[in-house]
């Protein structure tokens, strides 16, 4: 809102500093933003504080990433990415300088690609992929549109006390848990026929097994995880592996820094 625009131009001036902002547009999701309605005239006076640079607008429909009607997740993607698209070239016609426009998701960039003034696409999950992107599309061959999951989580079998179950030593301290999206065991990326992942603690998870040979204490399993971007979180680092061999080592710099 604008107090918070004036606040954010008080203290960049007290720093003798001009900080660049973008407008975020809410895309009817109710968590952050503005109503399109109200966007042109807040980016005008957003543009007319001394210490702000407006650059752009932001336009995040977070709710519809995950919807399970392809037609449906796009074609309500492109109606409120045009709404913003057309605030966008409105502001721009009436002289002001932007020259960002961010919005998307992994789950609606390949229809709101047709909208021509979006500058950014914030397809963050499509990097690595996830259990729960594939669940929206292709469950059983774990895909999305034209991406298979390239991220998974090394766990190993710490406890075989139980017939057709073992405990394996990757729990919630390990990943994040969606019921609805469950991690997968996979093997090239392909899901194990016969073998299902659940919680059994913060520390501990369990494979069931069914037709298959019972693994043996300290066998390695990977598992597909249900949604990257928390699990990767709660890690210091991501081995880049290439035909079974470690290749390099990615250091996840921001990992829990949500103080």
């Amino acid at each position: 809102n604008y107090d918070n625009e004036v606040a954010l131009s008080a203290a960049a001036g007290a720093c003798g500093r001009t900080l660049p902002v973008l407008l975020d547009i809410d895309p009817e999701m109710g968590r952050t933003g503005v109503a399109f309605a109200e966007a042109p005239a807040l980016a005008h006076r957003i543009a007319a504080l001394e210490h702000l640079h407006l650059r752009g607008l932001q336009c995040y429909a977070g709710h519809l990433q995950h919807l399970p009607d392809r037609n449906q997740r796009q074609a309500e993607s492109q109606r409120l990415m045009r709404q913003a698209a057309q605030i966008y070239r409105s502001l721009q016609s009436d002289g002001l300088q932007l020259d960002i426009f961010t919005g998307t998701g992994t789950g609606t960039a390949t229809a709101d690609l047709e909208i021509a003034e979006i500058t950014d696409l914030q397809v963050g999950s499509y990097c690595v992929l996830d259990a729960e992107y594939a669940a929206v599309e292709d469950p059983h061959n774990l895909a999305f549109e034209d991406f298979r999951p390239a991220l998974t989580l090394l766990t190993s079998v710490i406890s075989t006390n139980l017939a057709g179950q073992v405990t394996v030593d990757a729990g919630l301290k390990a990943l994040y848990y969606t019921p609805a999206a469950p991690p997968r065991v996979v093997s090239a990326a392909q899901p194990l026929p016969g073998w299902r992942y659940d919680w059994f603690g913060d520390e501990q998870g369990r494979l069931f097994f069914s037709g298959q040979e019972a693994p043996a204490l300290g066998e390695y399993f990977e598992l597909c995880l249900p949604h990257c971007d928390p699990t990767i979180n709660l890690h210091d680092s991501i081995q880049v592996h290439q035909q079974g061999r470690v290749i390099e080592r990615w250091p996840v710099d921001l990992r829990g820094l949500g103080q």
